[in-house]
């Protein structure tokens, strides 16, 4: 029912007259291109941030609840069934921790990596839908699942659009979820320890988050004591350090403020007659455009 709304939805959209001037670029506002190059650009730069990406934790949820479901079953377990639970685990820890932050060459090469990685996770995810799920609640895992993408992939062929266009997506991510929620609650009578172990993947999860979010911070401290000190050993009147990174996750990753700037110029042995800014600063962002215009 949900996949022949969406067909019907995306016809009446591309026989609107108003989708027909977009189309054709004689609609003064919205203007579409059918060029190969800009579709797949929108895919890695919209379509795929705004159905996957921007649901960082609710896919970690859905890899934490299938997992349970997964090694709750006693049946065995191929090579391509532990791939393709990795692949539904790795995906939103790439995205919490590395999604926007790595550059593998190019920005186009990354973004067509991304669109490889997503599809791979997509399959993925049906295959382990596919293994975990029976009977009505396999179908109906099936139907969210292809919906997810049904449901939003129309507006590849529209624009602009924006976050609030995909919230029919949001809506399937949590009807997944609820779904596998209800599996593992029925999960008889193995449900209390697919419960502990569900408990025991969550703990597990958190300890890694912290661990790399605090050993990244750690990497970039290593850097800022390196500019720190080199700063000190050329007489350096201004010291420009970058904030930590991970800064969403920890209470403070700069110190502006005169009563911090103090102490941590204190801690780390910086000379008074060093004035220490971070990126905030009106100074550090009219060096940063001076380093811009260089390049």
């Amino acid at each position: 029912m949900v996949l022949a709304t969406s067909l019907i939805g995306a016809l009446l959209m591309f026989i609107n007259p108003a989708y027909m001037n977009a189309a054709e670029n004689t609609d003064g506002y919205k203007k579409i291109s059918f060029s190969f190059t800009y579709l797949v650009q929108k895919i890695y730069s919209v379509m795929i941030p705004n159905m996957f990406t921007n649901y960082a934790w609710l896919l970690l949820l859905v890899a934490f609840t299938l997992g349970a479901l997964f090694l709750g079953k006693k049946d065995t377990k191929s090579y391509k069934d532990w791939i393709s639970w990795w692949l539904v685990s790795a995906y939103p820890v790439y995205v919490l921790f590395f999604y926007g932050k790595m550059q593998f060459g190019s920005a186009v090469l990354t973004g067509y990596l991304l669109i490889a990685f997503t599809i791979v996770y997509f399959l993925a995810l049906l295959e382990l839908i596919f293994k975990c799920l029976e009977g009505v609640k396999l179908r109906l895992g099936l139907i969210v699942t292809i919906s997810i993408g049904a449901v939003s992939a129309p507006l590849l062929m529209a624009d602009p659009i924006g976050p609030r266009s995909f919230y029919g997506t949001f809506i399937f991510w949590v009807l997944l979820e609820l779904l596998l929620l209800l599996a593992v609650a029925e999960r008889k009578p193995h449900w209390q320890p697919m419960l502990g172990t569900l408990g025991n993947s969550v703990a597990l999860t958190a300890m890694l988050f912290y661990l790399l979010t605090f050993s990244y911070s750690y990497y970039g401290q290593i850097n800022r004591q390196r500019m720190i000190d080199r700063a000190i050993e050329t007489n350096q009147k201004v010291l420009r350090l970058p904030d930590l990174p991970n800064k969403q996750f920890v209470w403070k990753t700069s110190t502006n403020e005169p009563t911090w700037n103090a102490r941590f110029k204190n801690f780390y042995h910086i000379p008074k007659r060093i004035k220490v800014i971070f990126p905030q600063t009106p100074d550090y962002a009219e060096y940063r455009q001076q380093i811009e215009e260089k390049k």
